[in-house]
């Protein structure tokens, strides 16, 4: 006898299920090996092609069920057109580039892309000009704010990897006496190629990257795309100022965080009224594909162009405290920030071979200053030949108790002056500082040994 089919196998469970139990079982009759059915093409069919492999059965309705929604994603009943453009009647569709580009004040750069340009005049474009950028510590020569590009982007989250997908990039260049914002928006998947050729284009002959977190996040990001892209990456070894470095620097711990709004209001006294929070941006992008929803795109636009405006802003501004050590001044009402880290400051600017900027640092806030900074001031003080004023806050620090001071008075009694009995005496006071250090114990042993040489000098005030 031929094998049965698995729909002929599940009709006679079906009905082995409802026939009611009487008398004893029957032994079973024996079946012929079952051959391997072929699949049916048509999802109805498939109602039979899942036979449970031996045991009884699960209830046929909700394993029908079951079937019934795998055949439904297997053969679905709607095509989309377009990325968010569902071709259901009656879905809501959304407006073609031309429209979209209408709609927001922009123009269709390519398919899946529109472009936007602004230009925002500067209340002082000279100050921008005319600002020293050494202080960005920069390689090479400091470059002219002109040169300069200001890049942000918008992203479809925020994790980063080759997941996320930048579909809002902004760039801004001062050119003039306003600063030139442009932005490319993807309204599909498919014009991101497009979209990364032209900020290549529009970046290529700047000479830095100013940025907001960029170093982590934005440039890496981009880095991605158009190597997923398949094109040649933007200059790998173009300099790269990321300003929430230098924020962080100076106000990392006065602030409770260093966001980019926190800056604003806090350096500039810019607060902004209704603005869409940074964590809100990737919903809207998904929303206007998934649902053809483009009422918040421009509040993306107008979000990313504020931030390309603050960056200018802030350079200025970070300018005069890095370079000058100014603090920024606030506009009229708004809140004064609490004084700058300026030993902070300083140990960057160290860092990069400018002592002499350390210096002014240190002296613009001296009684700011904590403990690690002040002893700072003082070797910084010694080495620029000032040794009065290195040996007044060396000892104005030992007097509290700072043990590095008192190191710093006893190496310079016994080596540079040669007096062995104050060096003595500050090897005692360490000593008592710090009592199970076995070397202080030696050294007041050693120079207990040098003071009693006839040419050892005695303390100030003792014959």
């Amino acid at each position: 006898m031929a094998a049965s089919s698995p729909a002929e196998r599940l009709l006679r469970l079906r009905a082995a299920l409802a026939a009611p139990a009487a008398g004893p079982r029957a032994a079973p009759s024996p079946k012929p090996p079952l051959a391997a059915a072929a699949p049916e093409p048509s999802p109805t069919p498939a109602l039979a092609s899942a036979a449970c492999p031996g045991g009884h059965p699960p209830p046929i309705g909700p394993l029908a069920e079951r079937i019934q929604r795998l055949a439904a994603r297997a053969h679905p009943r709607r095509q989309i057109e377009g990325i968010g453009r569902p071709a259901t009647p009656g879905s809501p569709r959304a407006p073609g580039d031309a429209a979209l580009a209408a709609i927001l004040g922009g123009s269709v750069h390519a398919p899946g892309v529109i472009a936007f340009v602004h230009d925002h005049p500067l209340d002082r474009p000279d100050v921008l000009r005319a600002a020293d950028l050494q202080w960005l510590g920069l390689a090479g020569t400091p470059p002219r704010a002109a040169d300069l590009c200001f890049i942000d982007t918008e992203t479809s989250g925020l994790a980063g990897g080759c997941g996320t997908l930048p579909f809002l990039v902004g760039i801004a260049r001062l050119c003039g006496d306003v600063l030139r914002v442009h932005q490319w928006l993807l309204t599909g998947f498919g014009g991101e190629r497009a979209m990364l050729l032209a900020l290549r284009a529009a970046s290529a002959d700047s000479s830095a990257w100013i940025s907001y977190n960029g170093k982590s996040f934005d440039l890496p990001l981009l880095a991605t795309r158009f190597a997923l892209a398949r094109l040649d990456p933007l200059p790998p070894h173009r300099p790269h100022a990321d300003l929430l470095h230098f924020v962080r620097t100076a106000y990392g711990r006065q602030w409770p965080d260093c966001r980019l709004a926190t800056a604003e209001n806090r350096l500039l006294g810019v607060r902004r009224e209704d603005d869409l929070p940074g964590h809100a941006v990737p919903g809207v992008w998904t929303a206007f594909l998934r649902e053809a929803d483009a009422g918040n795109l421009p509040a993306v636009l107008l979000h990313n162009r504020l931030d390309l405006v603050s960056l200018a802003a802030l350079l200025p501004a970070l300018g005069s405290l890095f370079e000058t050590a100014v603090e920024p001044s606030s506009i009229p009402g708004a809140r004064l920030p609490p004084a700058a880290d300026h030993g902070a400051i300083a140990r960057l600017q160290l860092r990069r071979g400018r002592a002499a900027n350390a210096l002014r640092q240190l002296e613009a806030a001296p009684q700011a200053l904590d403990e690690r900074a002040r002893l700072l001031h003082a070797d910084l003080l010694r080495r620029a030949g000032r040794l009065d004023e290195a040996l007044a806050l060396w000892e104005d620090l030992a007097g509290r108790g700072v043990v590095p001071a008192v190191v710093a008075l006893l190496r310079h009694d016994r080596r540079e002056s040669g007096q062995a009995l104050r060096a003595l005496h500050w090897a005692t006071r360490l000593r008592a500082l710090e009592p199970d250090e076995p070397r202080h114990r030696r050294r007041v042993e050693r120079l207990v040994r040098i003071a009693a040489q006839p040419q050892s000098l005695p303390l100030p005030g003792v014959d």
